[in-house]
């Protein structure tokens, strides 16, 4: 085929081609088809990363949005920390909880970056200090405000982290102690 007919002479009319028989048509069409069914497939699976925020930008659209800010305090040569990472903050669960409910945030304890807390400029080991984090990996929430709530420190794999996602994320540290929360939650 050279762009002529696509029928033999007499069958079916002798009208060109819209398009030239090269795939150039075909291909298009291949390719708005695969887009059309692959962008909403990618929407509905959801994310899968937590949407890391400086603290300067999560207290902004915390206020804003009304939501928790949830602080990984970590240390580079913490090994749970780094197992905290790679097993619990990747689980699908933990990420959706996360980006719904709360503006992430990860701080190095021993780390020198800087930015501005109520309009205070700070360190991020300068922070860490102010909030009393002794040990890594630790989990802390702060109101929309910035006000401090509490931390929870060590490990936790996915399923125990997801009950403290929804201890502070839905409101619970309000009503009554972590400890009463988790013996009297539905399972």
């Amino acid at each position: 085929c050279r762009g002529g007919p696509l029928w033999p002479p007499g069958v079916g009319g002798d009208k060109p081609l819209p398009y030239k028989s090269t795939g150039d048509f075909p291909m298009k069409r291949i390719i708005m088809l695969a887009l059309f069914l692959l962008i909403p497939a990618a929407l509905l699976a959801g994310e899968s990363t937590i949407r890391w925020l400086p603290l300067d930008q999560a207290m902004i659209e915390a206020k804003k949005e009304k939501k928790l800010i949830l602080i990984d305090f970590y240390a580079e040569w913490c090994g749970y920390c780094k197992k905290m990472k790679r097993e619990t903050y990747t689980d699908s669960k933990v990420v959706e909880r996360i980006n719904r409910l709360f503006k992430a945030v990860s701080i190095d304890i021993e780390g020198k970056k800087e930015f501005s807390v109520k309009g205070k400029k700070t360190s991020e080991r300068e922070y860490s200090d102010s909030l009393n984090i002794t040990s890594t990996p630790t989990a802390f929430f702060l109101k929309p405000n910035g006000e401090p709530i509490k931390g929870i420190p060590g490990y936790m794999e996915p399923d125990e982290f997801l009950d403290i996602l929804n201890y502070f994320g839905e409101g619970w540290y309000e009503k009554m102690g972590t400890i009463e929360y988790l013996e009297k939650r539905p399972k």
